[in-house]
């Protein structure tokens, strides 16, 4: 997690800028200069490609590792749209891997629950199709939610 090495990249980042600074002053280390303007060009061009050209391809970029896809703005729309027809929505994935969900709709009256798919609702959105098929919902379409992990809209 990027997170998790921010205490191991400041420091080498500091101590790094201070090596690279007398390195790149120095009038006789002319190959150190032309490697680092090299190598900086090319961080630059990675960075751009991964914030602005491809930024949402988490099935090829590996710098994507838990990026949602667009559907998801899709779904959530959907659902709040239900609610706002007066529908009762439930939003059932085990183990609660819903998220970022429940911080789209946090002004909506969704019920999120993890344990089991209930019965009384008029939508159901899971990923676990044939437990909730037994209760009688059927299924509507699919939301690509993160890579290979599809929720599905079903109907009482």
């Amino acid at each position: 997690m990027p997170w998790l090495v921010v205490h191991m990249v400041a420091p080498a980042a500091l101590f790094g800028s201070i090596f690279a600074g007398r390195e790149l002053f120095d009038e006789e280390k002319e190959a150190f200069r032309l490697v680092f303007v090299l190598l900086s060009f090319l961080t630059v061009l990675l960075a751009i490609h991964v914030s602005f050209i491809d930024f949402n391809n988490a099935a090829r970029e590996d710098l994507i590792y838990v990026q949602t896809q667009p559907a998801v703005v899709e779904m959530a729309g959907r659902i709040a749209d239900l609610v706002h027809d007066g529908k009762r929505v439930l939003v059932y994935v085990p183990g609660n891997y819903y998220w970022p969900l429940p911080w789209i709709l946090r002004h909506e009256d969704v019920a999120f629950f993890g344990d089991q798919c209930l019965p009384g609702f008029d939508y159901v959105f899971t990923n676990a199709k044939e437990e909730c098929g037994k209760l009688g919902y059927s299924a509507v379409r699919s939301y690509e939610m993160r890579v290979g992990f599809y929720i599905w809209e079903m109907v009482r």
